[in-house]
């Protein structure tokens, strides 16, 4: 198994956890306060270049061999400066005791911060960024299921809500930092710089979502606090889940992941969708699943499964509602208009069972026996829904059966309310 970076398991995320090929650009007080101490400590910045094992160039003008150190010169001229340039100077000014130039002092003194020199930048970033919070517990749900990180490490939210498209862009900005989105049919597309602290420091594989299969980082899935595990599990239902039962009124919620089979031998449930299940588990909602739903080939000849979980009844759905719930209108109201048919059809059935016991009390004490007969000649109740009932209170033992006979012409079946 392959080893995940720290960020995989704290959620937290600092300047020096990045990859060297990052661009950014320091706020003008500490930059000149880097080029003070770098004068102090360094005759020039050739001879600089050389102690930090820094390229130098070489051009001859006259009879003179100039030496220039050009990443150094850009730095100082105020342009932006590679972090693994960055990193050796700190480095450098830090073995000279200047430790107010460590980076985890320069992190918090960025003016923006990009993935490359022509990259999309991310101002002002929020470093340490923290992705163990709830809104952090949000983003990485919603990059896990409508969103993805694609073969070229760009990531991007796809999803037909406006109303979610701009709760992920609202994360995603409260956890790195300001950025301009960028926008177009349904999909958000994120600086590249997301994807690099997402594959490189908390440790999401690239590519295609069902090949890779990935779980939930550790500092989700092992949270102990519930609010955590609250933002993930409800971005995870607005993305994948649906309310689903007979024309508007709701009967289930389900909620469907698939995973690539083109190598497998057998069938595999998604490792996502296993851990949502851990999590529900956590806040005590039952479910049923999960349930191969179906296979089906993708245009470039993969091979999917799909599988499925449903949480049903009133008490499942009243814990769903409360304690997760949906950051979507429309699916919430749909939640709601469900459990509130439900309610209503379950009172509906109490007052028909509570009428229906008034009745076979009334013949009992009428006849001293109970019959679907009796039922249908005093009450007008079809026999088969006579029998129905009679057989329901005998199995819930509110009815006790002394007689019973298959002959033609006789009366089949006699209760008694059993003492």
């Amino acid at each position: 198994m392959e080893a995940k970076p720290r960020g995989w398991y704290t959620g937290v995320v600092h300047l020096n956890d990045l990859p060297d090929k990052v661009w950014l650009k320091l706020e003008d007080k500490i930059s000149n306060n880097i080029i003070l101490s770098l004068r102090k400590e360094a005759k020039d910045f050739a001879e600089l270049a050389e102690e930090i094992k820094e390229p130098i160039h070489y051009a001859k003008q006259y009879k003179y061999v100039l030496r220039n150190a050009y990443s150094l010169r850009n730095f100082i001229v105020g342009k932006c400066i590679s972090l693994k340039l960055l990193r050796k100077i700190s480095i450098f000014l830090t073995s000279k005791g200047h430790k107010e130039f460590e980076l985890v002092n320069i992190e918090k003194n960025i003016k923006y911060i990009k993935a490359g020199k022509n990259g999309k930048p991310i101002f002002n970033p929020k470093f340490p960024i923290g992705l163990c919070s709830a809104q952090g517990a949000r983003f990485i749900a919603a990059i896990l299921c409508d969103g993805c990180i694609d073969i070229n490490q760009t990531s991007s939210y796809r999803n037909e809500s406006l109303e979610l498209r701009n709760s992920v862009i609202e994360s995603t900005k409260s956890i790195f930092g300001d950025f301009k989105a960028d926008i177009s049919k349904g999909q958000v597309r994120l600086p590249t710089i997301i994807s690099k602290i997402l594959i490189y420091c908390i440790g999401l594989p690239y590519g295609k979502k069902t090949v890779n299969n990935v779980s939930a980082p550790d500092f989700i899935l092992k949270s102990r606090d519930g609010v955590i595990i609250k933002h993930f599990l409800r971005q995870a239902f607005d993305d994948e889940g649906s309310v689903t039962g007979n024309t508007n009124r709701a009967k289930h919620i389900t909620l469907e992941l698939s995973v690539d089979v083109s190598k497998a031998s057998e069938r595999k449930v998604p490792k996502l969708l296993l851990d949502i299940m851990k999590m529900l588990n956590k806040f005590e909602i039952e479910f049923h699943g999960p349930y191969f739903s179906r296979e089906h080939v993708c245009k470039d000849g993969r091979k999917l499964n799909s599988w499925s979980i449903y949480i049903g009844n009133i008490k499942n759905l009243h814990n769903f509602s409360e304690r997760v719930g949906f950051s979507s209108i429309s699916k919430s109201r749909k939640l709601e208009n469900s459990i509130m048919q439900i309610e209503r059809n379950l009172e509906m059935k109490q007052r028909q069972k509570e009428d229906m016991i008034m009745k076979i009390d009334e013949l009992q004490k009428r006849y001293g026996i109970i019959t679907s007969r009796h039922l249908n000649k005093e009450y007008g109740i079809k026999l088969s829904t006579a029998s129905s009932w009679l057989t329901r209170f005998e199995n819930k033992g509110i009815l006790k059966k002394i007689h019973s006979s298959w002959k033609p012409k006789e009366t089949r079946r006699i209760f008694i309310f059993k003492k």
